[in-house]
């Protein structure tokens, strides 16, 4: 039993199954019937459709609407029929079968519902894109139906499941998985730039002194200091950073906890120095600070 449009045609299957088990019962039929038009003209604008499906793979609001969108489509379908019982009992033909459903007890299934507030039946329900068949029922069978509220603890579980439609709630787990997975994939390698970066950032910071105390002596003496200790300097900053000086070429590599950068100087034709600074082998680009890409 199918509700279908097709360019600008509009048609029904009704199955035959249906068919037979609402032999006995018109107004059974009427209320399929009545239920497949409803889907039929519920169709929303393509564009819409497709502006709106974002919003529906979000968990508790995507199986929420398909839950709604099957209750509205069962008052469709009460509305062609003239018996609220007819219609309560033949919409349980699917899950009761052909010849059982005209027997069903309606009384049951409102001490069904009643009894299904429980934790993990508000979780079932919550994270379905079908209501329950008893709910359904007793929708089309009152008026003004009285529903049980559902575990509130429930919500805080399915709101991490999103909605993956007919497939079900565990297919919707395994997108969630996935999802996380991707970003992980890509998070995780950003932050280890990022904290990498920032602790040789903050290494950069710390030997500044120490570049300018280099370069003050030898814009005096243009001679390169045999040591570090020799202009009173320590190779141990406080904060854990160590440096170490190539007397040769006044070459200075300063190893932070996370990498290394080595400051090359040059000289202009005044004597002025300017450092020029690379990474160790180690060192990806994105986890270098800005000067010293």
């Amino acid at each position: 039993m199918l509700g279908r449009r097709h360019e600008h045609q509009k048609y029904l299957i009704l199955l035959s199954n249906i068919v037979d088990a609402m032999e006995t019962s018109p107004n059974g039929a009427r209320f399929y019937i009545g239920h497949e038009l409803g889907h039929v003209m519920r169709h929303d604008n393509p564009a819409q459709a497709v502006l709106r499906w974002p919003a529906l793979r979000l968990p508790l609001l995507g199986a929420a609407f398909s839950r709604a969108r099957e209750s509205t489509c069962d008052l469709h379908g009460l509305a062609c029929s003239t018996s609220r019982e007819d219609a309560a009992r033949s919409l349980s033909a699917r899950s009761a079968g052909a010849r059982r459903w005209a027997d069903l007890s309606l009384e049951g299934y409102r001490r069904q519902v009643m009894a299904g507030s429980g934790f993990w039946m508000s979780f079932h329900e919550l994270v379905s894109s079908y209501p329950w068949t008893m709910k359904r029922a007793i929708r089309v069978l009152d008026e003004s139906p009285q529903l049980p509220a559902r575990n509130p603890f429930a919500y805080v579980l399915a709101v991490f499941v999103p909605y993956a439609g007919r497939m079900g709630a565990g297919v919707g787990v395994l997108l969630y998985v996935y999802f996380v997975g991707i970003l992980a994939a890509i998070a995780l390698p950003a932050y280890q730039d990022y904290t990498i970066r920032a602790n040789v950032a903050a290494a950069v910071s710390a030997s500044q002194a120490a570049r300018d105390a280099l370069a003050d002596r030898y814009q005096q003496t243009h001679q390169v200091p045999a040591t570090l200790a020799a202009i009173g300097l320590d190779e141990k900053l406080p904060d854990g950073v160590e440096l170490s000086l190539d007397s040769k070429n006044m070459v200075l590599t300063v190893k932070a906890k996370l990498g290394a950068l080595i400051f090359v100087p040059s000289a202009d034709a005044h004597g002025m120095v300017s450092w020029a600074c690379h990474s160790e082998r180690g060192l990806k680009p994105s986890q270098l600070p800005a000067g010293c890409r």
